[in-house]
């Protein structure tokens, strides 16, 4: 947050956007938090009574429910820079915003490719270790824009520290254009990933062996709209807010600083969908399959070919 975000006349339309962003969030983290748990002792009774030796906690769980909490504290401490009258505690708040931020969007990548690795190795495996390249320099790109923030908003908000504003301001912007499009970049290399491959398994959708990846697919694609959406907006929003010379409308400001701050519950919401719509094609698949021994069991046409599916699945 630079001169231009927070001064006259767009002080109040930024106090009551925040405002009413942060209980938005609030309420909304904690209702997907709510449905999160239930997924999870659903999937950990599903496991249980299967024998299936999965992780309740898995890194696609984990990284779903560190997207939920960074996102919902970085809002918090949003909320109280908003209101906090001292200039020291004020960079403090937002600095600790920025952090969450920064792991709510790293985690975004490190999400993207965790749903996408199922998909890119059946497809283009053999690229695995370039993008694991990428999500390197990608932790360090965001590591060397909060730094650089942090040193922005110390020279913004005391007087007495002598560091180049204009120069810091300038870098912020590079940099957070850089890492956002350097995120709608990966996703949507994933999203083309997962069209590819609904493509080539067009004819196939009924199979139990694909229809997984069919799920996450879709989902995928649903994900790279909320994600280009938001990121958009986003941009747009950081680089007028680093431009003391531009000025827009009261509308269009608080029209971006509410896309800016609940575009990523669009995207949360849609991967607790995703969950659940696992969950439910886990369910689904292994009902196909008690049916399916039960018939084999019953039938006479082909002896002895029960036993060799139990022994399959």
């Amino acid at each position: 947050m630079s001169s231009n975000a927070t001064e006259s006349p767009y002080l109040e339309p930024y106090n009551e956007a925040t405002t009413i962003d942060f209980w938005t969030t609030l309420a909304v983290s904690i209702l997907l938090l709510i449905i999160l748990a239930v997924l999870l002792v659903r999937e950990a009774l599903s496991n249980a009574a299967s024998n299936r030796p999965r992780k309740t906690f898995s890194v696609f769980n984990v990284l779903l429910l560190t997207m939920i909490i960074s996102n919902c504290v970085g809002m918090i401490f949003q909320y109280i820079y908003a209101f906090c009258l001292d200039p020291t505690l004020s960079v403090i708040y937002l600095c600790i915003a920025s952090v969450f931020s920064t792991i709510f969007q790293y985690s975004i990548v490190l999400y993207a490719w965790n749903r996408g690795f199922p998909v890119i190795q059946v497809t283009i495996s053999w690229i695995s270790p370039y993008l694991v390249a990428f999500l390197v320099f990608y932790g360090i790109l965001q590591v060397s824009e909060l730094i650089v923030f942090t040193l922005d908003n110390i020279a913004f908000s005391m007087s007495n520290v002598n560091l180049p504003l204009d120069l810091l301001d300038q870098i912020v912007r590079i940099q957070t254009i850089a890492i956002e499009v350097s995120i709608a970049s990966f996703d949507a290399f994933i999203t083309a990933v997962y069209i590819y491959y609904l493509w080539s398994i067009r004819n196939m959708n009924n199979e139990l062996n694909v229809r997984k990846l069919v799920v996450i697919s879709w989902f995928g694609v649903i994900s790279f709209v909320c994600i280009e959406f938001w990121l958009t907006l986003y941009v747009l929003y950081a680089v007028w807010s680093y431009d003391s010379d531009r000025t827009i409308s009261i509308f269009l400001y608080s029209f971006s600083l509410h896309v800016s701050d609940l575009g990523p519950l669009l995207f949360l919401v849609a991967q607790v969908g995703l969950k659940w719509a696992l969950l439910q094609d886990d369910g689904d698949s292994r009902s196909n399959s008690k049916i399916i021994n039960v018939a084999l069991r019953f039938s006479d046409l082909i002896p002895g070919k029960a036993n060799e599916f139990d022994a399959t699945h």
